[in-house]
């Protein structure tokens, strides 16, 4: 990867942070509507988790952007046509 590339994905990584915090904080708010926790651990809770969720709409955003590997083509990729298959069905004894 180019430096050029990598700074787009810094960028790109910065601009999904504060959709991970939102998110960390809305998953904060029902963990304390619906339980009890101290101060300390909701912080450490709160960033971590915010860390966490920015990454995975970081991975969404990357797997969901048009490369220019394949030329401008998306959707599934067949490697192979499905074959019929006969199967025989063994004879069942008679009792």
């Amino acid at each position: 990867m180019s430096t050029r590339n990598h700074q787009d994905l810094l960028k790109l990584f910065l601009k999904c942070l504060p959709f991970g915090f939102m998110v960390s904080a809305l998953f904060l708010v029902v963990l304390i509507t619906f339980g009890q926790s101290a101060g300390a651990m909701l912080l450490w809770l709160f960033v971590l988790n915010g860390m966490a969720f920015s990454g995975v709409q970081f991975v969404i955003l990357i797997l969901s952007s048009d490369n220019d590997d394949n030329d401008g083509e998306r959707g599934r990729v067949f490697l192979a046509e499905p074959v019929p298959v006969r199967i025989k069905r063994p004879q069942q004894r008679r009792r």
